[in-house]
């Protein structure tokens, strides 16, 4: 997704099919984030992930 130019990207129920640790492990280091409104944590009800992300995009003509 990096090397696609992804400047954020969201946390699909697909995402988490092989587990939460599995999921953490494999987006540690991503050059972007990921934002999710509904995964939070089961003990505290904290969320996970930002909600949301603003980002600045230029757009030519």
């Amino acid at each position: 997704m990096g090397k696609l130019g992804y400047r954020a990207a969201n946390v699909g129920l697909r995402d988490l099919n092989l587990g939460y640790d599995a999921f953490m492990k494999r987006i540690k280091g991503a050059a972007f984030p990921f934002i999710s409104s509904n995964v939070v944590q089961k003990d505290t009800g904290e969320p996970v992930f930002k909600p949301y992300v603003i980002l600045d995009v230029e757009m030519s003509a």
